[in-house]
């Protein structure tokens, strides 16, 4: 696999990112590489529009040494960027109305739940949040040819690459746990998630009825979102 890429990087915590970007960034230096006009060819590719892929492309097009002309491009099929690490504090009490700010312990919980986190904030347009310069790709990935430094899409056109960076996040499959997605959809089912949208008020609301008794958290031993 090592002609996966001259540069391959599979992103997860903060501190993978950055040391990531800065490395890419010096490579893509000493390339003197340069894009070609018919867009079929990227100098750094990043798959996946996440927080770490769009946090890698702005790194890199803040860099000084960037050499004039290269072309950072993400590639991603959503139109909305969807900035997961809110859904945190949606289902952590923070955006909840019935929650009285004056009941707050800390000055710091009192502010978090004065900016009243909404899941429907925590998504944008990817226009209006993709670093100025950077390419957005509207498909999916359908294959990968790692010794011609090839990617196919979806739509069948196939793009090359100098430096391919990974950043594709982690799906969770509810249907590994037999029950767990109907438990999930079930509204009157205690049982919910803060790694879904539409399932993060629904850990708000079990927690704010909850008035005493056994409460199971699970964490899974697996990478997981945010780690």
């Amino acid at each position: 696999m090592a002609g996966f890429a001259r540069f391959g990087a599979v992103l997860g915590g903060s501190a993978v990112w950055v040391a990531g970007a800065v490395t890419l960034s010096q490579q893509l230096t000493k390339s003197n590489c340069k894009a070609n006009e018919q867009g079929d060819h990227h100098n750094v590719l990043i798959i996946g529009g996440g927080t770490s892929g769009l946090a890698v492309a702005g790194q890199l097009m803040r860099h000084s040494n960037r050499p004039a002309g290269s072309q950072v491009s993400v590639v991603d099929p959503s139109h909305l960027h969807a900035y997961q690490p809110m859904w945190t504090m949606v289902g952590g009490w923070v955006s909840s109305p019935q929650n009285n700010i004056r009941d707050c312990c800390t000055d710091f919980e009192r502010d978090c739940r004065s900016l009243g986190f909404k899941k429907e904030n925590s998504c944008k347009p990817m226009a209006d949040v993709i670093p100025k310069g950077v390419n957005h790709l509207s498909e999916g990935v359908k294959d990968f040819v790692p010794d011609k430094n090839q990617v196919v899409l979806q739509n069948g056109k196939t793009i090359t690459y100098d430096y391919l960076v990974m950043a594709t996040g982690i799906k969770p499959d509810w249907e590994k746990i037999e029950g767990l997605k109907e438990a999930l959809d079930d509204p009157k089912c205690p049982v919910a998630s803060i790694y879904d949208f539409h399932h993060s008020e629904k850990v708000d609301r079990i927690m704010s009825e909850f008035k005493g008794g056994v409460a199971i958290f699970t964490q899974p031993a697996c990478p997981i979102k945010c780690g």
